[in-house]
Formats: structure tokens, sequence, C-alpha cells
């Protein structure tokens, strides 16, 4: 977390690290689940196998049990929503940290993987399909329909441009397909580099930079203004 240094796991305990990687003190007996930055400077534990969540801060630490262990934690911009899911689960639970005695919501049909948009207003769930949520009533966003098909080995990859206009997301396996939220159009496909399994995608803060990341361990880093401009070149401007 910015300006609390570092935070990981081994199999015995939660540690946590200076900036400069000097082991500081532990934090939690038991193995994290998921670890998630606020923007607030604390940290967000998940402990593994265990339905507890952890805050920690400088004044120390907060416990919360949650429905179900999680694997993966996310966060909006402000902080105020966190997103807790289990790889392979169906369903996302959605913690307000500003009512923290309200219980979660669970979104159902939603998929384990989950990414908000910067301004906080949408949610994109991924399982084998994609979904995106208001999360301003934490339902379905309608008429969203998007031209992507579950025929991915496993759970799908995807991601969420920051500003909510694109979806990311993989086909196949070994393609990215990008995709305008607002429309439903594709705009581009993007394979994977020689022909890797796709293990993740991620946008980058201002939106410009797409990453890909495959099995081989390569990292393929798309640059889509430069993308977009060639596209244009060819009459297949979006």
């Amino acid at each position: 977390a910015a300006g609390a240094g570092f935070f990981c796991s081994d199999d015995k305990a939660v540690w946590s690290f200076s900036p400069t990687g000097e082991k500081l003190k532990k934090i939690l007996d038991g193995v994290a689940g998921a670890i998630l930055g606020l923007p607030d400077g604390t940290v967000m534990i998940a402990e593994a196998n265990i339905a507890k969540l952890y805050r920690v801060s400088p004044l120390g630490m907060v416990q919360r049990n949650i429905t179900e262990p999680a694997d993966h934690l996310a966060t909006d911009a402000s902080g105020r929503w966190i997103a807790c899911s289990r790889k392979h689960a169906e369903h996302v639970d959605i913690l307000d940290l500003q009512n923290p005695d309200q219980p979660a919501v669970r979104l159902s049909d939603a998929g384990a993987r989950c990414t908000f948009s910067s301004d906080g207003s949408l949610l994109l769930t991924c399982g084998r399909l994609p979904r995106l949520w208001k999360t301003t009533n934490l339902q379905p966003m309608e008429g969203s329909a998007l031209p992507l098909e579950a025929n991915n080995r496993d759970e799908m990859r995807a991601a969420l441009s920051p500003d909510g206009r694109w979806i990311a997301a993989t086909q196949h396996d070994r393609e990215v397909h990008l995709v305008e939220v607002a429309s439903g159009k594709l705009l581009t496909v993007l394979p994977a580099h020689a022909g890797g399994i796709i293990t993740e995608v991620a946008f980058s803060a201002d939106g410009n930079t797409l990453v890909v990341a495959s099995g081989h361990g390569d990292l393929r880093v798309w640059p889509l203004p430069a993308l977009r401009q060639k596209l244009a070149e060819l009459g297949l401007n979006w």
C-alpha cells in the first residue's frame, strides 16, 4: 500500500516490509488468500480458507467476518466498495466500507473475477462470461450485450478500462477482444505472444495501455492510441 511499505504472505503468516524490502513485523498468523491496498493507505487481507477479512492500518487491525473465504479482492478508486470472490465461484460479495454494519450484498451469476471503473460507477465481473453492474443499485447493467462467448478452457480473463468505455476479454484462451461497452461493438482482436495461453489482462491507470500476460511468462504491451491510429490508416478506426 502507498506509504505503508509492502505486505506478503508465506505458508504460515502475513508480514509487512519496508519500502526498501526490510522485513518489519508479522501482521497475521495465517496464510493470506488475497491482499489489497486501499487508496487511504490501509490494507485489506482475506485469510485463506477462513471467512475473515482484516483491515490493517497504523492504528491496528480490524476484523470482519465474511460469508466465505476469498482469494480475490477488488476496490474502486475511492476505496468505498470491496468486492470479495473465490475462484470458480459464480457470485461476488460486495462490502460498503462507509457502512460497515450493513451485510454484504451478493451478486449472483457474476463469476469470480472483478474490476471497478475508476469513478466507481461500474463493476465488471467475469466467470465464463463477463457481466456489468451499476454500483448505485448493484443491479446488472441492461442493454449491454457483448459479443463475447464462453469459449475459454477456464474462466475468462477480462479487464474494464478506467473510464468504463472498453472491455478487454480473452477468447479461445489465445486472443484478447477489445469491445466498446456503450455499443457492444468489437473494436479489434489482439493475439497472445507466440500463441501462448493468456493468463491476465489489465489496463493502465490512464487507459491508454493494455498489458497481456501469457503462460510463457511473456508480457505484451499494446499502446492503444498508436493501435487506433494504425487501424484508422486501414479504415478501421473506432
